[in-house]
């Protein structure tokens, strides 16, 4: 069974934009930036009705100790959750790219995007 590790990926959209049709990849790109967490990564997928049909809310959450994540604050930028296996799904699709908000703390940042997607993320 694949579950999600405890790192997480950011990704500049044009480096992976053409690859998101699947919203998984089997790579982290050049250029991207890994990150590992303090803990678990919390992520969560909830389905709603409205007058589009059903719509997905993927809320991603993270805690890391590297303070460069904090330069990512407020950019638009694919978040990877890098799995067991080794794989990536992304959360975002070709046509839109999640807003990361940093939280930084005293020795650490929480990393957090929410994203609303007409199917959820395939884990």
């Amino acid at each position: 069974m694949t579950d999600l590790s405890s790192h997480f990926v950011l990704i500049d959209p044009e480096l992976i934009r053409a690859d998101l049709p699947l919203r998984r990849i089997t790579f982290i790109p050049a250029g991207a930036e890994r990150f590992a967490c303090t803990g678990k990564i919390s992520f969560e997928q909830t389905p709603s009705e409205d007058d589009r049909g059903t719509v997905w809310t993927l809320n991603f959450r993270a805690v890391t100790l590297d303070s460069s994540v904090r330069n990512y604050d407020g950019r638009e930028m694919y978040v990877g959750l890098v799995m067991t296996d080794g794989t990536i799904r992304v959360i975002g699709t070709a046509s839109e790219v999640p807003r990361v908000r940093v939280t930084p703390y005293a020795a650490a940042s929480e990393v957090a995007c929410s994203f609303e997607s007409a199917s959820p993320v395939d884990l």
